[in-house]
Formats: C-alpha cells, sequence, structure tokens
C-alpha cells in the first residue's frame, strides 16, 4: 500500500485532476490525504470519483468553514475511520494481516501559541513545537536507518527535558496566573522585577505598543505601599514604539505634575526612551 500527503492547494484546475487520476490508476491500493483543496469535495462531480477507482473517502469537519482534509482511498485499501475532528483524520488500515492506525494532522504548527498570554509561556510553546517535531524526525530516523522503534514514553520524556533546557535561553516574563504551567515543565518562574521604593516616592510603570501597525501607550501610579493611585492609556494611531514610549514617560511626568506628585520614580523597559530625559539632565534618582 502506498500512502501520500499531498499539500495541493487547490484541486479544482484540470492539471491536478489528471495527476491525482494517473496516481490511482497505477496504484490501486493507494491512500492520498490531500490538504488545501480550496474546494468543496460535492463540487467534484461524481462520474471523476468513479473515473479514477475512489472507493471512499472522508474529510475533516470544520462546522462552517469549508474542509481543508481530505482522505481518499484506492480500491484495494480497507481502511475505518476512527475520528474526525477540525484538523485532522484518524483512520484505522488493513495492511498485510495487520491493523496499523493513521493520524493525519493539518495545520499550522505556531497556532498553537496563544495570542494572548506572557512573553515566557509563548517562548515555551514555541520550544515546544520546535523540540517535538525534532524528537518525531530523529525517532523516524532511527527507524528508517537502524530498525530501532523508540517508546512513546521515552520521546516525551526527552521532549519534556529540552522544553525546560530551552527555557534557560528565554528572555520572556511570566504571569502569576502561569506558575501551574510552568511546573508541568519544571521550569522557573520569569517574573517581572520591580525595584521597592520608600515614601514620599511615587512609581510609575509606563509602556508603549505597535500592533497593526497603530500605536499606543500607558501608565499605571503606585505608591510605596503598592497602592494602585491611577492609570492612563491613549491610542495614537500610526506611530513608532518608541514614539509612543516616549509619549508615555511626558504624560506621566504631566499627570503627577497636576496631582502634585513631585517625588516621582518612573519605569520602563525601554533604554533608548530613557536615554531622552537623561540627555535633558534629569536626576539620575528619578529615572530607574
Amino acid at each position: 500500500m502506498i500512502m501520500l500527503y499531498w499539500n495541493v492547494r487547490g484541486i479544482g484546475n484540470v492539471d491536478t485532476k489528471i495527476a491525482l487520476k494517473n496516481l490511482f490508476t497505477f496504484h490501486r491500493r493507494l491512500l492520498i490525504f490531500v490538504a488545501k483543496p480550496m474546494i468543496a469535495f460535492e463540487s467534484v462531480p461524481p462520474w471523476y470519483w468513479d473515473s479514477i477507482g475512489l472507493s471512499k473517502y472522508c474529510v475533516n469537519s470544520r462546522e462552517n468553514l469549508q474542509p481543508n482534509l481530505w482522505a481518499l482511498l484506492g480500491s484495494g485499501v480497507s481502511a475505518t475511520v476512527m475520528f474526525i475532528f477540525d484538523q485532522c483524520i484518524a483512520l484505522e488500515i488493513s495492511c498485510h494481516q495487520s491493523i496499523v492506525y493513521v493520524v493525519v494532522v493539518y495545520t499550522t504548527l505556531l497556532n498553537c501559541i496563544p495570542t494572548h498570554c506572557s512573553s515566557q509561556v509563548s517562548d515555551i510553546y514555541l520550544a515546544a513545537v520546535l523540540h517535538t517535531v525534532h524528537i518525531i524526525w530523529l525517532a523516524r530516523n532511527a527507524f528508517r536507518f537502524q530498525s530501532q522503534l523508540q517508546s512513546i514514553h521515552s520521546a516525551n520524556v526527552r521532549i519534556h527535558s529540552l522544553i525546560a533546557m530551552s527555557d534557560n535561553v528565554s528572555t520572556g516574563k511570566c504571569l502569576p496566573s502561569d506558575s501551574a504551567f510552568l511546573e508541568d515543565f519544571s521550569i522557573s518562574s520569569h517574573h517581572h522585577k520591580y525595584k521597592e521604593i520608600t515614601s514620599p516616592w511615587l512609581k510609575v510603570n509606563t509602556n508603549g505598543s505597535v500592533v497593526g501597525g497603530l500605536a499606543a501607550y500607558g501608565g499605571l501610579f503606585r505608591d510605596s505601599l503598592g497602592t494602585f493611585l491611577g492609570a492612563f492609556s491613549c491610542n495614537i494611531g500610526i506611530a513608532s514604539v518608541f514614539h509612543a514610549e516616549t509619549l508615555a514617560f511626558i504624560l506621566a511626568i504631566d499627570h503627577a505634575a497636576q496631582h502634585g506628585w513631585r517625588n516621582l520614580w518612573l519605569e520602563s523597559d525601554s533604554t533608548s526612551a530613557l536615554m531622552i530625559f537623561f540627555e535633558l539632565c534629569l536626576s539620575d534618582e528619578s529615572i530607574n
């Protein structure tokens, strides 16, 4: 039996249909997974499937979205569908008097990284994707070239250890809610380190960011006991991160002046923007 995975990027054109027909014509025992067909299965005329000898098919389930993964079975393939999800198809195949289980996945691996998570967790997800693919590739080569079969447990242990080691090069910071997730991988927390201040000093933490070309900035005021005193934020449209960080400083100082807060500790992660205030001869003690 021959099994293929074909990222076809459109199956509606004539050339692709001819190539698919030739595959089924020359290989009766053929199982082919078609990714990104870009058309509905029903849009292909039934006579075409009959002409190539298609015996069975299934597609992934994406609710209101068009399926992007097809499983096409030739007449010589005996298979049972185990389960179908939005990104995968699992089959039980009878082959050479034995049972083979096949799970085919179509997804962009980096899509598994949450869009809203701390920078340290994002680094861990990326490390997990890279090391998982790497270990699978090594296991595949060991089996193919050295006839060595690696257990799932062994692969899992190696992946976990590599993820933990990768955290040593991560500069990301975590949130308090990440503790359970980090403990699962035996990874220490990278908390933001804020320097303590004493009365009568107040601290304002500012930040600026650019998402989709649109910039925004904000700041948060606390006293020496950590009591929340106020905050501000503003969208400024198209601008650079440096521009947003600098405007955050200006508004923070203006806000403090309006409230009579004369002992202000300004804290930011933008070194270049902070240098502007050093060059303006502000006190070293008021800037961190």
